[in-house]
């Protein structure tokens, strides 16, 4: 089977929720015998290292994937259009590859040069939506866009059953073609959990440093919790444009327990997750939930969206209302026991076996495709 896969940003050369599951959708699709050949863009900046993007790519191309990039500009008031321009030209290269199907990752600029190759090639189009385009109706405009690209879709694949709940308040049209297929997730490859530097409990936030990801309230729930104890840091993995004022916070108050990792990927992330006894995510978690799950970590989520579809409360992981003071109670009571702490952690594994492995994922991709040829 030929899979073209189409994303505006893929990692490596950006790192988010997005553009990790559409590296390892393509790594897994042709892990499975799927030809796979994928549209990105290649921006002129980058925010990981270069020996990282030649890792990265060198493993896709190992994998036999043909990747074509598109150099996008950085000039704000032309580039989401002027981007939509280069993917098509792009497109329009690809006259000659022999594809079986599309498969679109978001409605962005990328659309019409998928809504075209289906039209050239006269294959079916999928779309996978990740929550934000599909969550609140925009402006007229942008409203005729997405309803041009949706009606083109065969098949719409959202990634949480949430997710297909907005879809069916939003765009009730588009329910009898949407299937849920979750994020997935890569099991480590350590099996041994590594110590503390200090000796001491460790409490994790991971993700950008932006109100909706919640921080704020993970450093107000630490401040709680050094209170009672000082056996706990607590790291904070992550950059963005809260951070300065973060910090300035942490200083203020003397938490001198609290660690600002900064941006962390690959082998850095994966070692300060094994030395990670508990994973908070106070609101929106993304894949670090399940990264931290994939761990046997104990994990604290924020009881909103698609948490409550991955956590069972006390079995899996616990669910919380995502204020500092109930967050903290749940923190406090997986440290005050290792057994209950270790069990809610083994579970969390289980379940990531039993459902969220990219190899799951990218099987239940690959018959969803069969069932459209």
């Amino acid at each position: 089977m030929n899979v073209c896969i189409l994303a505006w940003k893929t990692y490596p050369y950006y790192v988010g929720g997005i553009e990790i599951h559409t590296y390892e959708l393509a790594k897994h699709l042709a892990m499975k015998g799927a030809n796979v050949i994928l549209v990105t863009s290649k921006p002129k900046h980058s925010v990981i290292d270069k020996h990282i993007i030649d890792s990265e790519l060198d493993q896709l191309m190992e994998n036999n994937i043909k990747i074509y990039t598109v150099s996008t500009w950085d000039v704000p008031k032309i580039k989401v259009a002027w981007d939509g321009v280069l993917f098509t030209r792009r497109i329009l290269s690809l006259k000659e590859e022999n594809i079986d199907i599309i498969h679109l990752q978001s409605c962005n600029l990328t659309a019409p040069s998928a809504i075209l190759l289906k039209k050239i090639k006269n294959i079916p189009l999928i779309m996978t939506t990740h929550g934000s385009e599909l969550r609140e109706k925009s402006n007229f405009v942008n409203e005729m866009y997405k309803k041009i690209t949706l009606s083109n879709v065969n098949a719409l694949i959202a990634v949480s059953n949430y997710q297909k709940t907005i879809i069916k308040e939003n765009y009730p049209y588009l329910l009898d073609k949407t299937i849920v297929i979750p994020n997935g997730v890569n099991l480590p490859n350590s099996k041994k959990k590594k110590q503390s530097k200090s000796d001491k409990y460790v409490v994790t936030f991971i993700g950008r440093l932006v109100p909706i990801k919640g921080p704020e309230i993970f450093i107000k729930m630490a401040e709680i919790i050094l209170k009672y104890r000082n056996d706990v840091e607590f790291y904070v993995i992550g950059d963005g444009p809260n951070r300065k004022a973060i910090e300035h916070y942490v200083k203020e108050r003397g938490l001198t327990n609290v660690i600002f990792w900064g941006y962390r990927t690959g082998k850095e992330k994966e070692e300060l997750l094994e030395r990670t006894d508990i994973l908070v995510s106070p609101l929106l978690s993304g894949i670090t939930l399940l990264e931290g799950m994939a761990h046997g970590i104990a994990c604290v989520v924020g009881n909103i969206n698609w948490a409550p579809e991955v956590i069972v409360d006390g079995v899996n992981g616990l669910l919380s209302n995502p204020n500092p003071a109930e967050l903290a109670e749940k923190v406090i009571s997986l440290l005050d026991s290792d057994k209950y702490r270790n069990k809610i952690g083994l579970n969390a594994l289980k379940t990531i076996r039993e459902k969220y492995t990219w190899e799951k994922i990218a099987e239940n991709t690959l018959n969803l495709y069969k069932s459209l040829l």
